[in-house]
């Protein structure tokens, strides 16, 4: 089965009101945690870590100690 890029742009707005706004905005904080931690250089193992360990939607931490 194939489907349209027409038919598909006109069903992201319909499907994306059926998903609840602070399911949207926790994913959204989530990512934004990955970005703050790439910027700063880290890999991909300790950015998981660094987002697991500071949860906090205050700020982040400047200074990271990885052991």
């Amino acid at each position: 089965m194939q489907i349209s890029f027409t038919v598909m742009r006109a069903r992201v707005p319909e499907i994306l009101h059926t998903i609840p706004i602070h399911k949207v905005r926790k994913f959204a904080r989530y990512a934004w945690r990955f970005i703050e931690w790439f910027t700063r250089d880290l890999d991909g193992k300790a950015a998981i870590y660094a987002v697991k360990k500071y949860k906090s939607h205050r700020r982040l931490p400047s200074l990271l100690e990885l052991e």
